[in-house]
């Protein structure tokens, strides 16, 4: 997903409205310290260059990632891009590049599993903000956090957060990535500014949390395809609330200089000394960072009474920059806020209770905004019914919110951070067609500027939604080109009805997204019909129609396209070749290669496969479905049994699927049972042809050879 050239460089004011309007007051006072707890920063790369930085520990001294784990080191180098990013010194520019920064890694990857992050513990959490507030943090960025069943946490993590709110110090973090009503910490506890996603479109993201706990606490920021920094010096867009946390913690680092320089008075000299501490440690807490989290939501913007989401889901509302640093700069006084349109801004209490004093209309909700009880308002049902319908589809009994507490379970406390790189998602293996989205309006129109920016006259206007023109556009050799492939929304469709999204990640993501673009090429030229895309589910995505569907990250290795007539022919040439090799003397009774009825196998064949795209087509989520469609794909093992049994003038019957009651330690073994009658006497005995698949990978194998039995 590295974008390339300087096709990202204005991308962070055009997704903070106001962002410009900030920057022209300032860019960050290194008086202001801001606390960053995630995985290591890939000092080296070019962003970085002339930022005011400190490193806590040893992990990642040497100033790059080397050793840490690709996984943790993207994630942390992404968020300290958002914040620290320097301007001038290429595409990307930080939201507070003159902030000093007090990187704390607290997420590494997890050894057993590449390309996983290992979670940290609520303990080693609450000892790294322990960590930053001793370093006289002014602000402290969490992009990450745990699912629990209720607000309550470590006593460590609970102790660490009150003196932070206590010290004046803000504390930022991110609401998760499960698409739910849930609770995440530390984000719901008492004090802490949480933050959730917006979309492109302005809306909450289909994947980011909300919840009574952040009504009165939460800002919605943008959150979707935010630039940042790639390890190794390359740019990259990243989705997730992990990355509209430093968003808001950077403008609350504006709003902490502006207000620094207003009181305290322009810096005058280095306030930076060897041991990394300030030397003017008084000025910096002179600001109370808490009271900037009562006055980023008491300015937020409503929801608006006519959204069609509900207002639950924009939590206390979202991000406003312009109305916030006008606030600061009138000196907290009410004004006339002609952006949001309210008759004035409240008066910003100087204590927080869990996010602080709120302005009621600025939680929206229809207007509603809270009872007296500072209590959220009752949720009418009309809004959970909508909810329901925007939540991303997972596997049934395997939410991401069981997912987290196995892990945790199995670590201790388990805290992640909240972008599409956390936990690796429910298992799926889904067959479709492929087919692609914009989105949007303005993601089309970009398409068309960008594929008719070199149009001859008298050409005729391409189009993104012609398959071939968009085909030619993507297969461009100039690079430039080839950064739009990730742009669209790939999808697999059953029926011509998207079911997935199709979103690579990892390290080979550029050679996923081209063999995509090769399926699909060769399915819009009728050299494939069907396509197989096994690997994890990891959030969701709104395409352009407005329908949710959920994302596949899909395994390279185990991608396979084809043509039913194809695989038939294929399956059955390799198995006469095969048969040819075995002795006359073990050749069974009905087998012999003269009577072998290769019509008839090609169309007990095509009938197998065929059922299981049109009769049990399914989205591929459980592990049933998962050794059906598996079947499908590896059709050889399929094709030696209808060999058999079409010998016997025998037929297709039922297709079974169930629980292996013997299985290797640590899979997950299903038996696919086939089941055929006599053509000429439906009374005998039918045949049950087995064999076993494990789902436990994300790519399915076959288990032992296929067993064949007769029942009545």
């Amino acid at each position: 997903m590295t974008l390339l050239g300087d096709t990202v460089g204005s991308d962070i004011v055009s997704l903070v409205p106001g962002l410009d309007t900030a920057w022209s007051f300032t860019q960050g006072d290194s008086r202001v310290r801001v606390a960053v707890l995630d995985g290591p920063v890939d000092l080296s790369h070019p962003c970085f260059q002339g930022a005011d930085l400190e490193v806590a520990g040893s992990s990642n001294s040497n100033g790059t990632c080397s050793g840490a784990g690709p996984a943790s080191c993207g994630h942390g180098t992404h968020v300290a891009s958002i914040i620290f990013a320097q301007h001038g010194t290429g595409p990307l520019r930080g939201i507070a590049p003159g902030c000093h920064g007090i990187l704390i890694p607290v997420f590494k990857d997890d050894p057993r599993s590449p390309g996983r992050i290992l979670p940290c513990t609520q303990t080693e959490l609450a000892q790294a903000i322990n960590q930053a507030r001793e370093r006289e943090a002014t602000l402290i960025n969490i992009s990450g956090g745990q699912l629990t069943s209720h607000s309550s946490a470590s006593p460590e993590l609970v102790e660490s957060v009150r003196k932070c709110v206590a010290s004046g110090i803000l504390i930022v973090s991110a609401t998760g990535n499960d698409g739910c009503d849930c609770i995440h910490v530390p984000a719901a506890l008492p004090g802490v500014l949480a933050v959730g996603s917006l979309s492109n479109k302005g809306d909450p993201s289909a994947f980011s949390n909300f919840g009574r706990e952040y009504e009165s606490s939460g800002i919605l920021a943008p959150g979707e395809e935010v630039p940042g920094a790639e390890p190794g010096g390359g740019v990259q867009l990243r989705s997730g609330t992990s990355f509209a946390t430093p968003i808001l913690t950077g403008v609350a680092a504006l709003l902490a200089s502006l207000k620094l320089v207003r009181t305290v008075g322009p810096e005058t000299r280095s306030v930076v000394s060897g041991n990394g501490k300030s030397g003017e440690s008084q000025a910096a807490i002179t600001v109370n960072a808490a009271e900037l989290g009562d006055i980023l939501v008491a300015t937020a913007k409503p929801c608006g009474v006519d959204s069609y989401q509900s207002c639950r889901r924009f939590l206390a509302g979202t991000l406003n920059t312009e109305a916030a640093v006008q606030y600061i700069v009138r000196g907290g006084h009410g004004m006339k806020n002609e952006q949001v349109g309210s008759a004035a801004l409240p008066e910003i209490a100087s204590t927080t209770t869990n996010g602080g004093s709120v302005n009621a209309q600025a939680c929206g909700c229809g207007g509603k905004g809270l009872p007296a009880d500072g209590q959220a308002a009752p949720v009418q049902r009309e809004d959970e019914e909508m909810e329901e319908t925007t939540r991303p589809a997972i596997a049934p009994g395997a939410t991401r919110s069981n997912r987290t507490t196995k892990a945790s379970q199995a670590t201790g406390d388990g805290v992640l951070p909240s972008c599409e790189c956390e936990d690796a998602g429910p298992l799926v293996y889904a067959l479709g067609q492929i087919g692609y989205d914009l989105r949007s309006d303005a993601r089309r129109d970009g398409f068309v500027n960008a594929m008719n920016e070199v149009q001859k006259p008298g050409q005729p206007t391409k189009s993104p939604y012609n398959p071939e023109d968009l085909l030619t556009f993507l297969r461009s050799e100039d690079r430039y080109y080839k950064a739009f492939i990730p742009a669209v929304t790939w999808t697999l469709n059953v029926d011509g009805t998207p079911i997935y999204a199709l979103r690579p990640d990892g390290t080979f993501a550029r050679e996923t997204y081209e063999t995509v673009l090769d399926f699909y090429s060769e399915q819009i030229h009728k050299e494939s019909d069907r396509a197989a895309f096994p690997g994890t589910l990891k959030g969701s995505a709104r395409l352009y129609s407005g329908q949710v569907v959920p994302v596949i990250c899909p395994e390279l290795r185990g991608m396979a396209n084809w043509k039913t007539k194809q695989v038939v022919e294929a399956s059955r040439k390799a198995l006469l070749a095969k048969r040819a090799k075995v002795p006359e003397e073990k050749v069974k009774r009905g087998e012999k290669r003269a009577e072998f009825p290769a019509d008839e196998v090609d169309l007990q064949l095509t009938n197998f496969l065929d059922r299981i795209y049109f009769e049990l087509r399914n989205m591929g989520q459980s592990p049933q479905e998962r050794a059906i469609n598996y079947s499908a794909t590896n059709a050889f093992v399929a094709a030696g049994i209808m060999m058999v049994q079409a010998s016997l003038e025998r037929q297709l019957d039922t297709i079974e699927v169930e629980k292996s009651p013997i299985c290797r330690l640590d899979s997950d073994c299903w038996d696919v049972k086939l089941v055929f009658f006599d053509t000429k006497n439906v009374l005998a005995p039918r045949t049950v042809a087995r064999f076993t698949v494990d789902v436990s990978d994300v790519l399915p194998v076959l288990v032992g050879d296929p067993r064949i039995w007769e029942i009545r």
